[in-house]
């Protein structure tokens, strides 16, 4: 077996910090800023709320203060560098209609395994051809995805209200 390496700092943002430094994460954060921080000599958060000892439920913390050494207010918005939102019925239409023949296979490919997902499924995606499998699933049937970060529950791309980085 390996020895496990530490990180020298873990740089986070988190959506509600405490002062004792008891953070609340959202969405893909929740995964992978506890994580950081436990694994980091030293901890840095940058808070987007700050809020007082206690004002936080003990059940919503993910990650407790005894790993966090330094907490900063954000001063910037956070930014998304690609924004890709829910598909028009258009553009959904539009995947039936491919470009080329290589986008033929991979359409043909992706509705095959659509067409293995059932109800209730669990389905662990990667990316590329998996994820493109989503775009032909029927409506209304619920498969729980499994993104390629390993995060449950993912699902369809925002609208542009939803956006969140």
């Amino acid at each position: 077996m390996e020895t496990a390496l530490m990180g020298d700092v873990a740089l986070l943002r988190a959506w509600k910090v405490d002062t004792a430094g008891n953070c609340v994460f959202r969405y893909a954060t929740k995964a992978f800023g506890p994580i950081m921080a436990k694994a980091a000599t030293l901890t840095i958060v940058e808070a987007e709320n700050i809020v007082e000892e206690g004002d936080i439920d003990a059940n919503d913390v993910d990650l407790p203060g005894i790993f966090v050494d330094r907490i900063v207010p954000a001063t910037e918005e956070k930014q998304v560098e690609i924004v890709r939102l829910t598909e028009t019925d258009s553009e959904i239409e539009s995947l039936s209609k491919p470009k080329n023949p290589a986008q033929e296979k991979r359409n043909r490919i992706a509705r095959r395994a659509a067409a293995e997902m059932r109800e209730g499924y669990y389905v662990n995606l990667g990316v590329g051809l998996p994820t493109l499998a989503v775009s032909f699933l029927p409506p209304g049937r619920k498969v729980w995805i499994q993104s390629e970060n390993g995060i449950m529950g993912m699902g369809p791309y925002p609208t542009e209200d939803q956006v969140d980085p």
